[in-house]
């Protein structure tokens, strides 16, 4: 499994090619942030429209899969609700049951930025651990994108390869 960083800008989403885009989604956030915020715009607020309208709650444990259309470089945008700020679990477990339904859709990469971060809720390396946390051997992923901001990629390339060095042992 290949994992890599990249920045949370339109120019770097457009160069990722992926099966599957995962957006952790909270009930009171707005305008969207994040990755999401930039798939919204590309998708001319859809996701926006789907929240407002009621079909999208973003409620903890809400899940949902959108075709993701010409308009974006992977197959399918899975969502995955976090309920509202208030009472996100920076510890919680949502990277690694998002991965969990990845593969039970039958999904060989992904994209994530993970839960909290654009919110500023968990720091960049909390954020990463929580995606190392969640790699497993067991992920028939071909590649893992994480996108982030980060300040220090050299820092955050580092502590992706102390997470693979395990995987690639068993």
């Amino acid at each position: 499994m290949k994992v890599r960083i990249a920045r949370p800008t339109i120019e770097e989403l457009d160069g990722i090619h992926s099966d599957a885009l995962c957006l952790f989604l909270f009930e009171d956030v707005r305008p969207l942030k994040g990755i999401a915020g930039l798939v919204d715009w590309r998708l001319g607020a859809f996701l926006s429209g789907r929240i407002e309208s009621g079909w999208i709650s973003c409620a903890a444990g809400e899940r949902f899969i959108l075709p993701a259309g010409p308009k974006l470089p992977v197959t399918r945008i899975f969502g995955f609700g976090l309920g509202p700020v208030s009472g996100f679990d920076p510890a919680g477990h949502h990277v690694a049951e998002a991965f969990a339904v990845l593969c039970d859709a039958g999904a060989h990469g992904a994209v994530l930025t993970p839960p909290g971060r654009p919110e500023g809720l968990v720091s960049e390396m909390q954020g990463l651990e929580a995606v190392c946390t969640a790699l497993d051997p067991a992920l028939d992923f071909d590649e893992v994108v994480i996108v982030d901001g980060f300040r220090r990629r050299e820092d955050a390339r580092r502590r992706i390869d102390l997470c693979l060095k395990p995987l690639s042992s068993s």
